[in-house]
């Protein structure tokens, strides 16, 4: 049985990718991913974990125009658009990291960290740039956190 949520807790802001649709989701990621695409290489790029018609590509690809979210230009040869994100995936990162802390964890970041520190052990790479934010974080001194 899905839990309601209440309408405060759901975003109203089309342009804010917090609030997209799981598709339209995975098709700003996939441009983000190839940089700028045809509906058709999104298309192909998506198809082993989600599979579409050209017409589906397309649609979802307009409904992302329309939020603000891609913009497009002809290519220079034919009738085919070439679609790019408007923002970096960064931008929504942190907006979708908020939802996420308020919606699933209720506002406690360290459930949240413990959950993702503790769901595989973390690469080279992974550690130090861990690390790197931490040492900034302490740098720039304690801030007002709510319990946890």
């Amino acid at each position: 049985m899905h839990k309601r949520r209440s309408p405060s807790a759901i975003p109203t802001d089309p342009g804010d990718p917090a609030s997209l649709p799981d598709a339209e989701m995975d098709v700003l990621a996939c441009l983000w991913e190839q940089k700028e695409g045809t509906a058709r290489s999104v298309r192909q790029a998506m198809a082993s974990y989600r599979p579409m018609t050209q017409g589906s590509a397309i649609t979802l690809l307009r409904r992302l125009q329309n939020r603000g979210l891609v913009d497009r230009h002809r290519a220079e040869r034919g009738k085919t658009y070439i679609y790019t994100a408007t923002q970096p995936p960064e931008v929504a990162y942190q907006r979708i990291v908020n939802e996420l802390i308020v919606r699933v964890f209720r506002g406690n970041r360290r459930a949240m960290f413990t959950s993702m520190l503790e769901s595989g052990p973390l690469s080279e790479d992974e550690r130090k740039v861990l690390e790197d934010l931490m040492r900034r974080q302490n740098q720039n001194g304690p801030q007002d956190s709510p319990p946890a």
